[in-house]
């Protein structure tokens, strides 16, 4: 959803944590009657996947930026 991408980019709260869920939560139970558990479920999730997700490439990156220590 663009506007909760929107929202979690704002420096509101750390990397979006609480506001995403928030938006969530009202914004199912709005459009489709969602239980309030299922938007904070599904913005966890998405939060956990995007985590999960970036951490290999963090890995690469802080891998290929260490300084190389040439033996001569």
């Amino acid at each position: 959803m663009p506007i909760v991408n929107t929202l979690t980019a704002l420096p509101i709260s750390f990397a979006g944590i609480g506001v995403r869920e928030s938006l969530f939560q009202v914004l199912l139970r709005d459009l489709r009657r969602a239980p309030e558990a299922v938007g904070v479920l599904i913005g966890a999730l998405g939060f956990a996947i995007r985590l999960l997700w970036g951490l290999p490439g963090g890995a690469a990156f802080l891998w290929y930026r260490l300084p190389r220590v040439s033996k001569k």
